[in-house]
């Protein structure tokens, strides 16, 4: 050591010359073992960095300024942290992607307008329209909270949604969002890909990764998706629980879209202050001061079946998801052993195959729901003590059709009934009245909060009665049916997430999803 110090002494130009020969060395390790990307922290790789499990009482997440104002959210357990420097866009290694996108980007052609709008990057400050940023400049105290179940094939309508939102200011301060993924892998997939397609786009959303239940994921395929989504939902409604900010949660799908921008009724005032949207909140408390959920009769002849071996028709089949979610919410599997009234109310709505899901937006009373949750789990204390809904929903296994048993769950404890309005709408085909409504139906005298893309068609080919102007439907849903004419961009959109989807699920080494189970 005191030969090694004499030596400098008497050579110092040794100590400057070993500063860039180390550092050089060192981005050659970098080079040669793929280190950089792991140091890196706009590069995605196959495994994402841990960074989603965040407790509320272990850190404050920050959004990054906008135009002066700070928009702060606590995460709760499960709840992932924004990510404030959005991935970059690995399009170095998309060969078969960028073709594609740069058409459309070039495009001079008429058509691609309305996809061109979805590709160029966010011109706004931060990406944040300045009608958005006047909002966040104040105080943002949302009461309303969406639960959006997201997996990869779907990511296209997420991203879709995402523009209607921050395009509407009324919709943006009335709802938050909180996107439920069931990794997360998908979570940065969904990132990253969003950066490819709409550059800077700003994550004002809130992401949830779901704690897995404890009896494990369902494989991903047929009724699989529905049991996992309708967990999802329900982690979502947790997330938005634990924040404790919130009055109501919905449960939605991620194919919906906003009415106002995509109909031929659109008038361009229901985004605006005093619009439709702006009194979101005051609609689902009336809706909750009713004490009623609209229902309809399944037909037993206008819809069958075809399970291979036997065939059901939509009555059959309906009557045997209501009394699914009426076992859940019972805890056991003989109905008629409750005597309660509310419990005579379900027998009556499984006897009569009268169909309570999604006849109307899907709204939950979050303190409803809590109570709900301590029943469901069999749990005594007090529902101000639990301080992490996501991790008590853990050893629940969810119905499909998971609405119907909030719904059953209030007619059983809450005082709540089913409203039978099959006179109104006529029967269902095969579940809801708005999901595929029969013609000469008088649906929008019942003014729902939002219709499918099946009846907004025939509103306004008036094989229904048309949809009211003046208390029109909020959303749309199953914006991915009637040749997804109820988005900004339609099927090219889609079509482009695929291809992107695709790669750089071949770019991460992931073989979850592939071209088959993506679409």
């Amino acid at each position: 050591m005191v030969k090694a110090q004499s030596w400098l002494r008497r050579h110092p130009w040794a100590l400057g010359l070993s500063v860039p020969c180390t550092t050089l060395l060192l981005l050659l390790l970098c080079n040669a073992f793929n280190t950089r990307s792991l140091l890196s922290k706009q590069v995605i790789s196959g495994e994402p960095l841990p960074l989603l499990e965040v407790k509320i009482e272990e850190q404050e997440t920050r959004r990054p300024d906008v135009l002066g104002a700070t928009v702060a959210l606590d995460p709760g357990p499960g709840v992932a942290s924004p990510t404030s420097s959005p991935p970059a866009c690995q399009t170095d290694d998309l060969d078969k992607f960028r073709p594609a996108y740069g058409k459309y980007i070039l495009s001079k052609k008429k058509e691609d307008k309305p996809l061109r709008s979805l590709l160029q990057p966010m011109s706004d400050p931060g990406g944040i329209p300045a009608a958005i940023a006047d909002i966040l400049a104040k105080p943002l105290k949302r009461k309303v909270g969406a639960s959006i179940a997201v997996h990869p094939p779907k990511f296209y309508a997420l991203a879709n949604f995402l523009h209607d939102w921050i395009r509407c200011p009324a919709a943006f301060e009335a709802l938050s969002l909180w996107v439920v993924f069931i990794s997360q892998k998908d979570l940065m997939l969904f990132r990253e890909a969003l950066q490819c397609i709409s550059p800077g786009f700003p994550e004002l959303w809130n992401p949830v990764v779901a704690q897995a239940p404890k009896h494990g994921w369902m494989r991903q395929a047929g009724s699989g998706n529905q049991y996992i989504a309708a967990y999802k939902k329900y982690a979502g409604i947790a997330a938005i629980m634990d924040r404790g900010e919130e009055e109501y949660g919905l449960m939605l799908d991620a194919e919906i879209s906003i009415y106002d921008m995509h109909t031929k009724a659109r008038t361009g005032t229901a985004c605006g202050a005093g619009g439709p949207w702006s009194r979101l909140l005051d609609k689902i408390r009336a809706l909750e001061a009713g004490q009623a959920f609209p229902a309809a009769r399944v037909s037993s002849t206008l819809t069958t079946y075809n399970f291979g071996n036997f065939l059901k028709s939509g009555k059959d089949y309906d009557m045997f998801l209501i009394r699914e979610n009426a076992q859940f919410v019972l805890k056991q599997a003989n109905i008629q052993s409750c005597k309660s009234k509310g419990c005579r109310m379900v027998e009556e709505q499984i006897k009569n195959s009268l169909w309570s899901w999604w006849t109307d937006i899907p709204w939950l009373s979050l303190a409803v729901a809590r109570r709900m949750m301590m029943h469901l789990s069999g749990k005594t204390e007090e529902v101000e003590s639990v301080k992490d809904w996501g991790g008590l929903m853990r050893s629940l296994r969810f119905p499909r059709f998971e609405y119907l048993a909030y719904q059953q769950y209030c007619v059983m404890h809450e005082g709540f009934r089913f409203r039978d309005v099959t006179d109104v709408t006529m029967e269902a085909k095969w579940g809801s009245y708005l999901e595929d409504p029969q013609h000469g139906s008088r649906l929008a005298e019942l003014n729902p909060m939002w219709a499918s893309a099946e009846t907004v068609v025939r509103s306004e080919e008036k094989h229904i009665l048309p949809l009211s102007v003046e208390a029109p439907p909020l959303l749309i849903f199953h914006t991915d049916h009637e040749d997804m004419r109820y988005t900004t961009a339609g099927k090219r959109y889609k079509e482009l997430w695929e291809k992107l989807i695709l790669d750089l699920l071949v770019r991460h080494k992931r073989t979850d999803w592939d071209s088959k189970t993506i679409k």
